[in-house]
């Protein structure tokens, strides 16, 4: 989180950093029961993600099996890749 932290200070997107991090301890809390976040919960407005990224992993989990939600910016569209990191 610390680079999610150092970039989005720098660019001015602290609105999007703090969401990830309330994202971030609500999910490793979910996780601990064995349940994950629904996935409206992890939407974000797209106006507030940095342009100057094509690619924003939200999410950096820790532990086993934790689900993660990447964000990719290609030409103005944004979609949204599950994936399961073991």
């Amino acid at each position: 989180m610390t680079s999610l932290s150092t970039h989005f200070i720098l660019c001015g997107k602290r609105q999007v950093y703090t969401r990830a991090l309330k994202i971030y301890l609500e999910t490793q809390h979910l996780a601990e029961n064995n349940f994950f976040l629904c996935s409206t919960l992890l939407l974000l407005p797209t106006t507030v993600l940095c342009m100057h990224c094509t690619s924003i992993t939200l999410l950096n989990l820790h532990g086993n099996s934790l689900r993660y939600r990447e964000i990719k910016n290609d030409l103005g569209k944004v979609t949204t890749n599950w994936r399961t990191r073991t």
